[in-house]
């Protein structure tokens, strides 16, 4: 049968997601046994581009069938990418297999994710009684959570679906709350008709999407007039996805010039060292956000001007308040395995003789910096247990090993998503860091820092106990990406 293009609206949110973390496979299926012969409805290939330079392939694929006597949308998605970060590639795969009612209710799922060298890391879910119950495999280790009272929340493609089967009403924004395999979380996104231009028969839709308390990240979707795609974009990294066939979408991606983390640096020239000062004060602009919503004030003094895109933040590197810490900044998750017996033993390796809580945290801090001794940029984040098991990896893969050691002590732990001044570079690069609770507040402890203690060269912008339950950590993430290649940054002062 003739099939129309199916909109990649999951594909290109993923896509973003993924990029906050760095950046043909088999399509699984789940419970394929209860499945009848499936009518394909929509299939469609698309080539996926950064600043004009072509970086991967997206496959999308739509049928119809029976499960349990009802009528069931199965969605297969697939997302591949490589980039360079400063030099090293960085290859990145992502499927979803999506089964949900006709009104796009969330059904299962099975989403898979894979970042060579890391292992191969899986979630499944099943809604049961409005309850969601997630499976994680995360090197090799299996973990289960439950979220209740499910009711009411979409499967991650039913908004793209709904606006394809022109259900889109103009002058309205159509609000949609969904579960995100990809970052084991619940999303909101949000669907607005921007104009048809007569002349060319063209829609434009507006998608926002929103996690946490981050800002929205617009997304612009350009469709024909039967809804067909043709293509998605948006200013964050010009990220751009276009409708092909399947021959161009897998042909070979070739040399890539663009080099993720070098080109989306943040230039700053200044002759002090700002991780010895007292303090630093910045000015802050960022196009097209508002500056004053990405930084925590928890670490810093914002002052925000009149013009929202630009903010004044003022920072001694320590958190200005002490929030004590919640219950999962001592427990375990897929992603901080502080429960491995691999884990316990090297905790308890670096530690050492160490009782004091500060000297513990101390020693484990310099310990993961001599422990991982293949630095590098060719994974987007292992998980403690696979950099234990590797010893290689970037600041990702050293903040998420320690904060797993700290627990394993006893010692509650989170990582801090931000910023990090590079006196080499002359610039700010992205990072991310530990904080341990010791004597009643949070100390920073970065274990790519020759100090190990964070100083006014960090900036923060969140924190998380990395308690998710997808493939990645990826939303974790998410605000790191309104900065990338829009932002300005000043010294403006500099206290000795």
């Amino acid at each position: 049968m003739q099939t129309k293009s199916i909109w990649p609206g999951s594909h290109f949110i993923r896509t973003i997601l993924l990029l906050g973390v760095c950046l043909g496979s088999s399509i699984h299926s789940l419970h394929a046994e209860d499945l009848r012969p499936a009518e394909v409805i929509d299939e469609s290939w698309q080539t996926v581009w950064s600043h004009g330079v072509r970086i991967g392939y997206a496959h999308s694929l739509t049928t119809r069938g029976q499960q349990a006597g009802e009528t069931v949308i199965v969605s297969d998605l697939l997302t591949v990418m490589t980039f360079l970060r400063f030099g090293q590639q960085l290859s990145i795969q992502q499927s979803t297999h999506v089964v949900e009612t006709v009104e796009g209710d969330l059904i299962s799922f099975v989403s898979t994710l894979k970042n060579p060298p890391n292992s191969e890391s899986v979630a499944t879910g099943d809604v049961q009684a409005g309850t969601l119950k997630v499976t994680s495999r995360v090197a090799d280790e299996t973990t289960t959570k439950e979220y209740a009272e499910f009711d009411g929340i979409k499967s991650s493609v039913w908004p793209e679906r709904f606006v394809r089967e022109g259900r889109i009403t103009p002058g309205i924004v159509h609000r949609f709350k969904v579960f995100e395999p990809a970052v084991g979380q619940a999303v909101t996104m949000t669907a607005e008709l921007l104009s048809k231009k007569t002349a060319h028969d063209l829609h434009q839709i507006r998608f926002q999407t929103l996690i946490d308390e981050s800002p929205a990240v617009d997304t612009i979707i350009t469709c024909n007039a039967n809804w067909e795609f043709l293509k998605s974009e948006t200013p964050i990294m010009k990220i751009v996805m276009k409708k092909s066939d399947e021959q161009e979408a897998l042909s070979p991606v070739g040399k890539v010039a663009f080099d993720f983390a070098k080109d989306s640096m943040i230039p700053v020239s200044v002759e002090d060292n700002l991780h010895s000062a007292q303090s630093v004060t910045y000015r802050i602009e960022v196009s097209g956000a508002n500056a004053g919503e990405l930084f925590s004030e928890q670490h810093a003094r914002l002052s925000p001007s009149e013009d929202a895109a630009i903010v004044e933040l003022s920072t001694t590197g320590e958190a200005i308040t002490s929030n004590p810490p919640e219950p999962e900044c001592l427990e375990a998750s897929p992603v901080v395995e502080s429960d491995h017996p691999m884990i316990q033993q090297l905790a308890e390796q670096g530690a050492g003789s160490a009782v004091d809580p500060l000297d513990v945290a101390l020693r484990l801090t310099k310990f993961v910096d001599d422990y991982v001794t293949e630095k590098n940029f060719s994974t987007s984040l292992g998980s403690a247990l696979e950099t234990a098991q590797s010893r290689s990896g970037d600041c990702t893969e050293h903040s998420v090993l320690l904060a797993a050691l700290l627990r394993a002590r006893g010692i509650p732990s989170r990582v801090v998503v931000g910023f990090v001044y590079s006196s080499r570079l002359q610039a700010f690069v992205g990072h991310l860091w530990t904080e341990a609770w010791v004597n009643g507040k949070w100390i920073g402890l970065d274990a790519l820092d020759s100090d190990y203690f964070v100083g006014p060269g960090h900036l923060a912008m969140k924190t998380s106990s990395l308690s998710g339950q997808g493939t990645s950590a990826a939303g974790e993430f998410f605000m790191i990406i309104h900065l990338l290649g829009r932002t300005k940054i000043d010294v403006v002062n500099v206290v000795r």
